[in-house]
């Protein structure tokens, strides 16, 4: 049996959250180890845990801390999390904005 790729989601808008991970959780490669719904929360969660997921969905309009300081935020603290950020826009500029910040990808 392969490794499972543990992946976390930090997303606002709580219906597509909640059914994304419910859909993660029940593929076998995958183990869902948490949702948060801002930035903030995520950053809380991850300076008291000593696990971290392997890849990071995460949302770029939240409240109380957005996508743009948390990717910062994520690539200063915690180097490894491969981060995949989650948009509507997918114009140039932001998408290469990001990248530069440390995204792995856009979705």
């Amino acid at each position: 049996m392969s490794k499972q790729i543990s992946i976390g989601i930090v997303e606002d808008h709580t219906l597509f959250r909640k059914s994304f991970a419910s859909f993660l959780s029940n593929e076998l490669n995958y183990q869902m180890l948490f949702d948060f719904e801002n930035g903030k929360d995520l950053m809380d969660y991850l300076q008291t845990r000593n696990k971290q997921p392997d890849i990071l969905l995460l949302d770029i309009e939240m409240p109380v801390m957005n996508g743009e300081q948390t990717l910062v935020s994520v690539q200063s603290s915690f180097p490894k999390i491969n981060v995949i950020m989650l948009s509507n826009y997918f114009d140039t500029m932001t998408v290469s904005k990001f990248v530069k910040l440390g995204a792995k990808a856009f979705m």
